[in-house]
């Protein structure tokens, strides 16, 4: 039997993205951004639910607040490029030009 898609989310897949955080987020913590994503609901979530529990704690992780330019999602194809897109799609909305809160 083929493997099911929702397994591309693994350990090969969260070593080169959390790798990127490391790089591009100030403070982000590792283990605990893998303590919070293998929650004790992981195994049974499905595909889209595993991408929705991963942007969820991806924004917890996140200082600061942000807004996205465009929809995203966590797509495995990018790897540990996967982060850097995020962070290029998100910036602080205090930095955006009609931002209310300048």
């Amino acid at each position: 039997m083929a493997e099911l898609f929702k397994n591309i989310y693994n350990d090969a897949f969260f070593a080169g993205f959390t790798r990127a955080l490391q790089k591009t987020v100030p403070g982000f913590s590792k283990a605990n951004f893998l303590t919070q994503i293998y929650d004790e609901d992981w195994d049974n979530r499905e595909l889209k639910q595993r991408m929705r529990h991963i942007s969820t704690v991806l924004n917890d992780h996140l200082s600061g607040v942000y807004i996205a330019k465009k929809p995203m999602a966590v797509c495995p194809k990018w790897h540990s490029r996967s982060a850097k897109k995020i962070m290029r799609a998100a910036q602080p909305l205090s930095s955006t030009k009609n931002s209310p809160l300048n």
